[in-house]
């Protein structure tokens, strides 16, 4: 590879030879440049956009909210018949299969934790009694 020695200026090139990209050769381009952009582009103000009333887009949000205080109602349909009503806890029940003891159990853990047995328990149910949601019913004997 061979090697540009630089020039008295500092620019690299053939020794004594002006370089094209020596700063006294670039700062004069630059400029000339630059005023022949400003003479090109015409000088005119944007046009004002007409004022609105309303804005063009607002945002729109939706919020979602349980039914009930708790997302679910507890019923007292007879002695020792009780209902209980809401989408989630309907669709929960769906999702298993009431007949299978394991899932029934998997089914009373998951009513506990949402509270559903602590709003039983509070309309008057006792261990064995009939709970209906949705299409299902059965016995419900939670332990303690």
């Amino acid at each position: 590879m061979r090697r540009m020695p630089l020039s008295p200026n500092g620019a690299i090139g053939w020794a004594g030879t002006p370089s094209a990209c020596s700063p006294s050769r670039r700062r004069p381009a630059r400029g000339e440049l630059r005023h022949a952009i400003f003479e090109a582009v015409p000088t005119e103000e944007p046009p004002e956009a007409p004022p609105t009333a309303e804005p063009e887009f607002e945002a729109e949000h939706i919020t979602y909210r349980p039914a009930g205080d708790q997302g679910f109602d507890v019923e007292r349909l007879g002695e020792g018949v009780f209902e209980i009503s809401g989408r989630g806890i309907e669709m929960l029940v769906g999702r298993h299969d009431t007949g299978n003891v394991e899932a029934l159990a998997y089914l009373e853990q998951r009513l506990r934790e949402i509270g559903v047995i602590a709003a039983l328990r509070r309309a008057g149910f006792e261990p064995g009694d009939e709970v209906r949601i949705g299409a299902e019913a059965f016995e419900l004997d939670p332990g303690e």
